[in-house]
């Protein structure tokens, strides 16, 4: 199994942006992502979409003025991910292995 884990950073200067921005979090969404963070997402891929048809999705619907990284980590690591301040993370994907500080 393995887990995308997709970063962004938004150009939010002007109210087109601030749309493009809404649009692309609705996309990601509608994709089977999650959140972790404000502009860090994560969609588990149960060996049902390749990586490179996942990048094109993602590409797809990607404006200009978002730039994107996306890295395909296996389950173990995504598990073995230490999170500070675990309040308002959703940890029921998450075994006893990951650490709240």
């Amino acid at each position: 199994m393995k887990i995308y884990v997709l970063f962004f950073d938004a150009d939010m200067r002007t109210h087109t942006d601030r749309r493009e921005y809404r649009r692309f979090v609705v996309g990601i969404k509608r994709l089977g992502y999650s959140m972790i963070q404000r502009s860090v997402y994560y969609r588990v891929n149960e060996g049902s979409v390749s990586g490179r048809s996942e990048y094109t999705r993602i590409a797809a619907i990607t404006p200009g003025t978002i730039e994107i990284r996306i890295i395909e980590i296996t389950e173990r690591i995504f598990r073995n991910m230490l999170s500070l301040n675990c309040g308002a993370v959703d940890l029921s994907l998450y075994d006893n292995s990951i650490i709240c500080v």
